[in-house]
């Protein structure tokens, strides 16, 4: 399997959290080590996922369902 740029973009926040096939994934981190921007890409959104992560271990956020209205259907 190949993939190209975009598709490996597309990708990549499943292949961060581990929801792709091995053939899939096998094909992305072909990808990854032929492009340094897509490999950047996934440094950010690891990054990005870590510290939410993190955030939430330290202060879980106190959300009040109850009290937030619905949103319209669009």
């Amino acid at each position: 399997m190949t993939l190209d740029s975009a598709q490996t973009l597309d990708l990549l926040p499943c292949y961060l959290c581990g929801d792709l096939p091995p053939e899939v994934v096998t094909a992305i981190e072909a990808r990854l080590a032929l492009d340094p921007d897509l490999a950047a890409r996934l440094a950010v959104l690891r990054e990005s996922r870590d510290l939410c992560e993190q955030l939430l271990a330290e202060e879980p956020p106190a959300f009040d369902f109850e009290a937030t209205p619905a949103a319209a259907a669009p």
